[in-house]
């Protein structure tokens, strides 16, 4: 038994029987799991993924899952591009409601702290499902030297208008009322940052 990280689970009793074997097996210590909503529809939901920068979109990837993982790469101004990242596997994207995501998830960035984050979006028809938010999404460094450049920029301006932000008053409302205590504050920061 191995843990796979890259399984998609089509029904919750499938989930819920690997999970099982993973505990069995020894390679998950504890029977305590966290998990999203699932989320059902006559159609596999579209995954798309807002690479942001404080209030701006550096990238937005578009996947589809079903027969076999396909990844669509696009600018802020909804331009197909190659990053060098998943060059292999790259496919003609919908683009389906890029332009109302973008608005949700630079909205959603300018309330969170930190200079990047990855807001990732579930679509199923008409319904719309924050999926997660990643500070850290894996696979940085397959990014081609003009992507690398142009996030890393991005990078420093968001750092820059945070620091201009706080300078000037900004609260992170929305944030804070979602934490506990200021350790949590603390903790959260520190692994959003990291």
């Amino acid at each position: 038994m191995y843990l796979n990280k890259n399984l998609t689970f089509l029904n919750e009793t499938d989930a819920k029987e690997y999970a099982l074997e993973l505990v069995k097996s020894g390679m998950v210590q504890k029977d305590k799991w966290m998990v999203e909503e699932l989320i059902q529809g006559e159609d596999i939901a579209r995954d798309v993924k807002f690479y942001c920068f404080y209030g701006e979109i550096g990238l937005i990837l578009e996947s589809n899952r079903i027969p076999s993982l396909k990844r669509c790469w696009y600018d802020k101004d909804f331009s197909k591009v190659k990053t060098g990242k998943y060059n292999n596997n790259l496919f003609e994207g919908s683009g389906e409601n890029l332009e109302e995501l973008s608005k949700a998830a630079q909205r959603i960035s300018l309330e969170l702290p930190v200079p990047f984050i990855r807001l990732d979006f579930l679509q199923i028809g008409n319904d719309i499902y924050l999926g997660e938010f990643t500070p850290v999404p894996g696979g940085y460094a397959a990014f081609n030297q003009e992507w690398d450049k142009k996030l890393g920029e991005m990078y420093q301006h968001a750092t820059v208008r945070i620091s201009n932000d706080v300078a000037y008053g900004k609260i992170f409302d929305k944030y804070a009322s979602l934490i506990k205590s200021e350790a949590e504050v603390i903790k959260i920061i520190k692994l959003l940052n990291s």
